[in-house]
């Protein structure tokens, strides 16, 4: 069945040096290169052009919901490997965060036809750059999805201990036959007060270990001899990059900030959100990380927060049941992104409604690549870092950076030295991270192995 392009009353909007054969959904190839926004492409019954509705402070808030997740977690481990000098790094990675998504944001103001990584990929650089953009994306939902399976196995290992004691891959496995049968859903569009209320489960899982503490520390119930510090006396090079990778995967978002914008009913209005979600954001971080550690000190060790809590405690199993649940519903959430470029990619000639066996093989091969990283790196923690490390530089620093300045460039476009200045910074940062944080995560995943925290082990 031919397309069926509907493209009345649609803004055109003159460009030049774009790839025209890079996205065929979203550039129509005519011989002028014009580029046409707001145009639904219809293909079979499907409707690829995602419609409209959002309003920025809905954005805002979908941002938390989706940024916000297991990352948080961590937080507390990061200030032990770094001190509290690693609060002063959080708060200074909320505004660098922010600026990359002007970046974009800017960035899709010249190509509005731009709805995602690939697709600004595709006409800034060209298809060849849009391939390795899109595998990049694609790779840190995978690695999302076994820190999801992961802590949801650890979840199940809280929820039971002292009943159940078996090992970490059985409980992964456990926790597959859960998130398969709900993987079966094609579409997310009628679980979206579910996410709203799958968000608020997960920051009481969350905060009632923080006010545990915050009531230990009022009735002078908290550990005795805990010693914190501004910069930790032990800290070596690994433990400031462990930490520093763990703090910018907790703030990576960057990657789906354009399907965000394709949603609003004004993308123009996007820089607004991150007045709503980066307050939020950078209280729930200082809150979980700044209890933690004022609790545990350097003695929370790869414990995540729930860990604090007494195990024999109802707010413990309460708290592990919510973690559970949560991660179960971030699975689903990413994974159906995930299964859909799968699914693509092996039944390229499928029309129409998905076939659910087909479907089904797909959720089977992503539970599989996700069981093997979880049990591949058996720390969380690390893997966490290792994420932090490896592919958030790119998606967080430097791609909205190379974007903006390619397009710019595109279209006969100048920077100012004020931008110049904050790309360079952000330039800098990835680079850092990348080679220097991954070599270190990889030394202390290596040393972890040595330590007996080996692939598929029983930790």
């Amino acid at each position: 069945m031919p397309l069926q392009i509907n493209v009345s009353n649609a803004k055109r909007t003159e460009y030049s040096g774009m790839d025209r054969s890079a996205h065929d959904l979203w550039m129509l190839g005519a011989p002028d290169g014009r580029c046409v926004d707001e145009i639904q492409v219809r293909a079979g019954s499907g409707v690829l052009q995602p419609l409209r509705r959002s309003s920025w402070y809905s954005t805002a808030f979908i941002q938390l919901i989706d940024i916000i997740g297991s990352g948080v977690l961590t937080l507390g481990t990061a200030l032990a490997q770094i001190g509290w000098l690693g609060v002063l790094i959080m708060i200074c990675m909320l505004p660098l965060n922010i600026y990359a998504g002007l970046l974009l944001s800017a960035a899709r103001n010249i190509y509005p036809c731009a709805l995602s990584y690939g697709d600004m990929a595709s006409f800034t650089f060209g298809k060849q750059f849009r391939r390795g953009v899109s595998f990049m994306v694609s790779a840190i939902i995978i690695c999302g999805l076994g820190c999801y399976l992961e802590a949801a196995a650890m979840a199940l290992d809280m929820i039971f201990s002292g009943a159940i004691e078996i090992c970490r891959p059985y409980w992964c496995i456990i926790a597959l036959g859960l998130i398969l049968p709900l993987a079966q859903i094609q579409s997310l569009d009628g679980l979206r007060y579910l996410c709203i209320l799958d968000a608020v489960l997960f920051l009481a899982a969350v905060f009632i270990p923080v006010l545990f503490m915050v009531c230990s520390f009022s009735q002078g119930e908290n550990p005795a001899g805990i010693e914190t510090h501004f910069v930790n006396p032990n800290m070596t090079w690994i433990d400031f990059f462990s930490g520093f990778s763990k703090i910018t995967f907790s703030y990576i978002g960057a990657y789906i900030y354009l399907e965000m914008m394709a949603e609003m009913k004004v993308p123009e209005d996007f820089p607004k959100t991150f007045f709503i979600s980066g307050p939020f954001q950078l209280l729930i971080y200082l809150s979980a990380s700044c209890v933690s550690y004022a609790y545990k000190g350097a003695e929370i060790g790869d414990d995540l927060i729930i860990s604090i809590l007494p195990r024999e405690g109802i707010m413990y199993k309460l708290s592990s049941i919510f973690l559970l649940v949560h991660m179960i519903m971030a699975y689903l959430v990413k994974g159906v992104i995930v299964t859909k470029t799968i699914y693509i990619k092996v039944f390229p000639k499928e029309r129409g409604k998905l076939s659910k066996a087909k479907w089904f093989l797909c959720t089977v091969i992503v539970a599989i690549l996700t069981f093997i990283l979880s049990n591949a790196i058996p720390i969380f923690n690390d893997l966490v870092s290792l994420i932090g490390s490896t592919l958030v530089p790119w998606l967080g620093f430097l791609f909205p950076v190379l974007f903006l300045l390619k397009a710019k460039k595109n279209v006969g476009l100048t920077s100012s030295i004020f931008e110049v200045v904050c790309c360079s910074v952000l330039i800098s940062i990835g680079i850092v991270l990348f080679f220097v944080g991954t070599a270190a995560n990889s030394i202390k995943i290596v040393e972890g192995y040595s330590g007996g925290n080996v692939p598929f082990s029983c930790t």
